[in-house]
């Protein structure tokens, strides 16, 4: 399967369909929850749908903006790109010109990460590991990542 890519014009005045409240939309048309942040618009977000003619109904939420407040008021500095919910698999996608792969990512309650590989579908699929450059495993498909005992706890 051969991927394309596909160039969006703005076509922001011609666009009908709007976000819902308390969502927007990315440049390539995902719809997000979440505020509409003056980052997220330099980098092309709207509440208008980028998509409008190609699609008719509006999409299912497919990202997160989690509001930066709730991690002001817990004094965890934001950083990430992605911030991880708990206890939901989150899908990411390589940027790929062949095959349709990823990672399906998981935070865990109890502060540990499982990560498995995909390929075509949303299962994981089995793959060699590495740890230190070592192969520890030639067909793995679940990875759990413990939390890290010596870490210290933001109370």
């Amino acid at each position: 399967m051969k991927l394309t890519n596909i160039i969006l014009e703005d076509k922001s005045s011609n666009e009908t369909k709007t976000a819902p409240a308390g969502h927007y939309y990315t440049a390539s048309g995902n719809l997000v929850k979440g505020r509409l942040t003056k980052d997220a618009q330099e980098r092309g977000a709207r509440k208008s749908d980028p998509l409008d003619k190609q699609r008719s109904k509006t999409p299912k939420v497919s990202q997160y903006n989690e509001e930066k407040a709730e991690y002001d008021e817990s004094g965890i500095k934001l950083m990430g790109d992605i911030i991880l919910p708990v206890d939901k698999e989150m899908v990411l996608q390589a940027a790929e010109d062949k095959y349709n792969r990823g990672l399906l990512v998981t935070n865990n309650k109890d502060k540990s990460y499982d990560i498995a590989y995909w390929a075509d579908k949303f299962e994981p699929y089995p793959i060699e590991v590495e740890i230190d450059g070592k192969s520890v495993a030639k067909d793995a498909k679940v990875i759990k990542l413990l939390f890290h005992p010596e870490m210290k706890e933001n109370d």
